[in-house]
């Protein structure tokens, strides 16, 4: 089967993870059904959809795009609480009627006996969150990006949802890293519905250029990172049809103009997320330190007013793209939740949270460094460089005060560059 190239999965090729690995059906939780949205007359995905909704009603549709443990049902669950919470509260924002789907993209590895002839599932490792076509059932190689594009495109039939005026494409982990590629590379608009497109908490993002938060050769040295600007980490060798084609500068175009918002866990400092170098160059082991340094990198490269200047990151030689954007044009937006780890129900539970996926006027921002946060994040360390607009929280960075540990990342790094280069094999 050809496709689409993937460095992480490249890399990691023979050394698959089996989270996620399930053989029997994911009952649908208290409130939902899980349906087979038609794809075409051969194919389907299934969803975890909303039990009886009121299709004449609704005005927002919720779109959630599961982790890497490809557990659907229990995202439809989170954001249901979420939503069922605020309607006790009596948030006017929150529509009763909210439609809320979650996808599900099974592993044919890993769900064997779960999905039915027509259901698509994909191979692994992830090869779904970033828009790799499925490969069952076997002659229906469907992008997981045209799958979603499908669903939202759905929702814009005025026939069917004659109110619906917003939907939320939300990715958490995994699904953060779909939503936010999906948002770079799929150029469809819904004619008559606004979209958001929330990316919480993604362990790495794809770069527009070859500029990264860390340049000291004590950290990394590109010539043993050589995949750092492959698809998934950045654009080379991007060749997905129909989204392929395209300028890495018209890519950015299409993500920076959308409304985008990252949303990220203040305290999500685990080391759990992808450790692979390509990944590392984005900022560190931890994904908030990799999101922190994405918000610097975009406002950099779109020449934006924002003071971005205490945030993590060298991007002095980044290009001016910013050229072709008025400053309406930057619709990027950037929430910090001040206590959330990588918590799903943690990151949207809060303010912050409930703001980005139901109050498109009036986001919270939350925390915002008033010291310089630099390179390398420290897990234990405690230190003060942090505020909120809404609350105090614990910082777990390193300020410029804290005492290097070059020589220990640089160890990580190289190590896994070696694992990379054993394991790299060309596919296409």
């Amino acid at each position: 089967m050809l496709r689409v190239r993937d460095a992480y999965t490249d890399a990691l090729t023979g050394k698959m993870s089996s989270e996620g690995q399930r053989h029997q059906p994911f009952p649908a939780p208290s409130g939902s059904t899980l349906v087979s949205f038609p794809i075409n007359s051969k194919a389907q995905l299934p969803v975890f959809w909303t039990e009886q909704p009121n299709n004449q009603s609704v005005k927002h549709a919720l779109v959630v795009i599961h982790g890497s443990l490809r557990d659907g049902d229990s995202y439809w669950t989170a954001l249901n609480d979420v939503k069922e919470q605020q309607i006790q509260l009596g948030n006017t924002a929150v529509d009763k009627n909210t439609i809320i789907t979650a996808p599900m993209f099974y592993s044919t590895r890993f769900n064997s006996g779960i999905y039915t002839a027509n259901q698509l599932s994909w191979g692994d490792l992830n090869l779904w969150q970033v828009g790799t076509p499925s490969n069952h059932p076997s002659d229906q190689k469907v992008s997981s990006f045209t799958a979603v594009q499908l669903l939202i495109e759905h929702f814009d039939n005025r026939t069917m949802y004659p109110n619906l005026k917003n939907l939320t494409l939300i990715g958490h982990s995994g699904g953060a890293q779909f939503v936010s590629r999906y948002a770079s590379v799929v150029p469809y608009t819904p004619k008559h519905t606004h979209v958001r497109y929330i990316v919480a908490d993604p362990s790495s993002s794809a770069y527009f250029t070859d500029d990264r938060p860390i340049t000291d050769p004590n950290y990394y040295n590109l010539s043993t990172c050589g995949t750092l600007n492959e698809w998934r980490y950045g654009f080379q060798n991007f060749s997905l049809s129909p989204y392929s084609g395209k300028s890495a500068s018209e890519y950015f175009e299409i993500y920076v103009t959308r409304d985008v918002v990252n949303l990220n866990g203040l305290m999500d400092t685990e080391l759990n997320g992808d450790q692979l170098c390509m990944a590392l160059a984005q900022g560190g082991q931890q994904r908030i330190s990799r999101n922190l340094a994405w918000w610097k990198y975009l406002n950099r490269l779109a020449r934006t007013d924002q003071d971005v200047s205490l945030f993590p990151g060298n991007f002095s030689n980044v290009p001016n793209w910013g050229k072709k954007l008025k400053k309406s044009q930057f619709n990027v937006k950037l929430s910090i939740v001040p206590n959330a780890t990588h918590d799903v129900t943690e990151v949207f539970s809060s303010s912050e949270g409930v703001s980005a996926v139901y109050d498109n006027k009036n986001l919270v921002i939350g925390w915002r460094p008033t010291t310089q946060v630099t390179f390398p994040l420290i897990n234990a360390t405690t230190s003060s460089n942090a505020s909120s607009s809404n609350s105090s929280a614990n910082s777990s960075f390193a300020s410029a005060a804290d005492p290097p540990v070059h020589k220990i990342y640089a160890c990580r790094l190289a190590l896994s560059c070696a694992l990379l280069l054993s394991v790299l094999f060309v596919s296409l």
